[in-house]
């Protein structure tokens, strides 16, 4: 009987620390708005909380399995970044990226939703550039 009790104790301990889970999946986009291939390098690419420390998106599981991805001229990249924070934590995400023409690759780096700002938005939706 106490082997029974123990068991159940266990089993409802672990289920209730998988549900206690504070973070948030969110559905992350990255457009390309130009006319020529971009070069994403999700390995490069943070997330910040507010109050945080700087954490690559690939932690969270964004795009984790490539160091390099091309992006074609209006295609989109769509991952989900599974936040360590709340849903309704306030975060800014640094995307770098590389513009190639015929003999120059410009890295390039884009902040969302400003270098200075903050957004609580589950499904960001990050424009690349390259003119």
């Amino acid at each position: 009987m106490r082997l029974i009790s123990f068991a159940f104790f266990v089993v409802t301990c672990s289920a209730q620390a998988q549900t206690a889970y504070a973070g948030c999946q969110i559905s992350l986009s990255v457009r390309n708005t130009s006319n020529i291939d971009i070069q994403l390098y999700p390995y490069r690419s943070k997330v910040k909380s507010r109050g945080g420390s700087w954490r690559k998106l690939g932690n969270g599981g964004w795009k984790q399995v490539h160091n390099m991805l091309t992006i074609n001229p209006s295609s989109t990249e769509v991952d989900t970044y599974s936040a360590a924070f709340r849903c309704n934590a306030r975060r800014r995400y640094l995307i770098q990226y590389a513009c190639k023409t015929a003999s120059v690759e410009e890295i390039r780096t884009v902040y969302f939703p400003d270098p200075n700002g903050w957004s609580d938005d589950q499904s960001p939706v990050i424009r690349l550039n390259c003119s």
